[in-house]
Order: structure tokens, then C-alpha cells, then sequence
């Protein structure tokens, strides 16, 4: 979640200003302003990924508890939902 996303920010970052602060680097020709949409894109690309994950994992929660009480109620319906919804988060994966 929030974490993940700092840390590959901060890790992404970090390598640019390394990169930057190296003029044999294919960065060298690039404008400033290149440079900030790329950052910016960067940027918007990690928020979507990390709302997705955060999306999935909601999920996944829910069908833990899904199934324990399917389980636990001997609920046949309710196991099949499960099963039905672990198939729509295998495909959200890909």
C-alpha cells in the first residue's frame, strides 16, 4: 500500500538524481521538462498500481472471510461464490 508506493518512489528518485549527476548517461540530452513529465507519468502509473493492489487485497480479504463462513455454516452457495470471485481476481492479475 502507501509504504510500497514511498519506497519505490524514494528508490526511483534516488536513481535519478544519480543518473542526472552522471553526464556519459543517455539522460544527459534530456530537457528538465522531459524530465518532469517522465517523473510525473512515473508518478501516476505508481498511484494506479498502488490503488489496484490495495483494490486486490480488499478483495482477497473478503473472500477469506467468505469462505470461512462458508465453511463454518457448511454454505455450498457460498463456496461457489468464492470460487467465482477467486477466478475475477486471478484475471484482475494479469
Amino acid at each position: 500500500g502507501p509504504f510500497l508506493f514511498s519506497v519505490i518512489r524514494l528508490a526511483y528518485q534516488r536513481g535519478f538524481e544519480e543518473t542526472t549527476q552522471n553526464q556519459d548517461t543517455p539522460w544527459e540530452g534530456i530537457s528538465s521538462m522531459q524530465s518532469v513529465h517522465t517523473m510525473s507519468a512515473f508518478d501516476e502509473e505508481l498511484k494506479y498500481l498502488s490503488k489496484r493492489i490495495a483494490a486486490m487485497g480488499g478483495h482477497a480479504e473478503r473472500m477469506v472471510e467468505q469462505a470461512i463462513t462458508a465453511l463454518v455454516n457448511a454454505d455450498p452457495g457460498l463456496a461457489q461464490k468464492v470460487i467465482r470471485d477467486d477466478q475475477v481476481l486471478d484475471e484482475g492479475q494479469r
